[in-house]
């Protein structure tokens, strides 16, 4: 994707802090402009990393919901605390990493409308635009810290509370 550094994500992630500048001042590199096809790559980008993220926390809960039934019910105390304990920092990181993707999402799509209300966009650029987009960052950000701190909170239950049969 062409302008994925370190210097573009930062003057990207401005837009959202002071959205009173041009796209073309915020988000140039030198004596080159973002367009609208590299802001649209951008939101390629980021939805490739959502289905990655998501996919990725659907693994680790998988894996930790198995050993849990397997062998982790019967384990020692801290041996549940520490195996806990690497699961929660693991979805912390998984979900601080996907925040840090929903600002930088929010802060293309910005650019996108500044970029559409000064010189208009494509039918491509306008679809990107839609309604949608803004409920992905929105409905979609509280959903999943509603279902993370759900299955967070069940398997400390059972982890630690739940008195399990032995077979």
């Amino acid at each position: 994707m062409p302008f994925v550094d370190e210097h573009t994500v930062i003057v990207i992630d401005e837009i959202v802090m002071r959205s009173s500048g041009g796209v073309s001042a915020l988000c140039s590199r030198g004596d080159q402009t973002m367009t609208e096809a590299d802001l649209t790559s951008q939101i390629v980008g980021m939805m490739e990393i959502f289905y990655i993220a998501g996919s990725t926390v659907f693994a680790v809960i998988s894996a930790y919901i198995i050993a849990l039934y397997y062998f982790l019910h019967r384990s020692p105390w801290l041996m549940k605390f520490v195996a806990f304990s690497f699961f929660t920092l693991t979805l912390f990181y998984l979900g601080a990493s996907t925040y840090g993707a929903v600002r930088h999402y929010t802060a293309v799509l910005k650019a996108l409308e500044e970029l559409r209300t000064r010189e208009g966009l494509s039918p491509l650029g306008n679809m990107a635009l839609e309604p949608m987009a803004d409920a992905v960052t929105a409905y979609s950000t509280t959903a999943a810290g509603t279902v993370f701190i759900g299955v967070w909170i069940s398997l400390a239950y059972l982890t630690f509370l739940h008195r399990w049969r032995d077979e």
